[in-house]
């Protein structure tokens, strides 16, 4: 970076033109600088340039936030034309032949370094041939105090993309999943990130707001999910129980014992499918078809299934205490014998002469 009048540059090292790196030079820049420059005359790089034009050239939708950011006109140089920028064209060999060559640096912040102190000391202190001047000089008697001021903090430089929402209700972006709500299931949305957060867009909208993951991490909002799915989505085994007791205390008493154990989680499909029971068949139904699943011990959805499909909960279990008592209903044993079959009775004994 060059500033025009006076001459005096910044050089920034990097190994790629991406956006986070072009935003990473001209923050430092701007710091070296301690201020910002009112105008920007751009090469046509990608990160910042999406369509060269002479004279309607197309700005990525990042660097204009950038510029709006910091307060700056950006002015796009002629495609393919070396004069577009002939202060910061003509200034490349002179940094090519006085700062690198021959030079062997030990890792790129070591180069920084060095090329940071390089511009104060000796590009910045130089007789430079077209003004006759010190770059340094002029640049403190004349353009330090025509730049703007840098007051706000560091641009944290965000990256975007086009994401699918998936049937889990989540996006998956940078190798990190985001929940959004149900009704953008199946369709595309454009994720906006940053090093702190994350911003969801569908049709211009700003739809949700997550931290910022690192790959293989998950943000999940369980809001996002309809209210049939929060319980199996928080995987919390109480929440279910109380639902299913909203339908009735049989039904309860069954949702208890089914995630009773060491591994409830394991039978959370079960009392989902529990609760949808009660919503296809109503409260009264299931609750009779738990209790004569209990009654059978038939801890087992898919029973109380067939028993609702066969209408087995309209018969009545005559060997039923009564419902509003808690004790447990004992079952007749299913091979019990008389109790005179087992007795026995000796057969004297038969002496046999040897």
């Amino acid at each position: 970076m060059v500033l025009p009048s006076s001459r005096h540059q910044y050089v920034h090292v990097t190994h790629s033109q991406k956006f986070p790196d072009l935003i990473s030079g001209l923050e430092d820049a701007w710091i070296f600088f301690g201020g910002v420059s009112q105008r920007v005359v751009l090469d046509n790089l990608k990160a910042a340039v999406t369509k060269a034009d002479l004279y309607n050239p197309i700005f990525a939708r990042s660097f204009e936030d950038y510029a709006r950011y910091r307060g700056f006109v950006i002015d796009a140089a002629a495609s393919r034309h070396p004069t577009g920028q002939p202060v910061a064209e003509r200034g490349v060999p002179y940094v090519r032949e006085n700062l690198f060559r021959g030079e062997d640096w030990r890792h790129i912040e070591h180069l920084q370094n060095h090329a940071t102190r390089w511009c104060l000391e000796t590009a910045g202190t130089r007789i430079h041939g077209t003004t006759r001047q010190r770059p340094l000089d002029v640049f403190e008697e004349i353009e330090r105090d025509q730049l703007l001021p840098l007051t706000r903090e560091r641009y944290d430089p965000p990256s975007w993309g086009q994401c699918k929402v998936h049937p889990d209700h989540h996006i998956s972006f940078d190798k990190a999943l985001y929940s959004v709500p149900t009704r953008y299931i199946g369709k595309s949305v454009w994720v906006e990130a940053n090093s702190k957060i994350v911003r969801v867009y569908a049709g211009g909208e700003h739809i949700k707001t997550h931290p910022r993951q690192v790959p293989g991490g998950r943000a999940t909002d369980y809001d996002d999910y309809p209210s049939e799915l929060t319980s199996y989505a928080l995987r919390d085994p109480k929440r279910l129980i109380r639902h299913a007791e909203e339908h009735g205390p049989q039904v309860g008493r069954f949702m208890t014992e089914l995630l009773a154990g060491p591994f409830p989680w394991a039978k959370l499909r079960q009392g989902q499918k529990l609760l949808r029971l009660g919503q296809k068949y109503g409260s009264r139904r299931i609750d009779l078809a738990c209790q004569r699943a209990l009654a059978f011990e038939l801890l087992n959805v898919r029973r109380v299934e067939s028993i609702l499909r066969q209408d087995l909960e309209q018969i009545s279990l005559p060997f039923l205490v009564p419902s509003d008592c808690e004790v447990r209903p004992i079952l007749p044993a299913r091979f019990a014998r008389e109790p005179g079959s087992f007795a026995h009775t000796n057969s004297p004994t038969q002496e046999i002469d040897p």
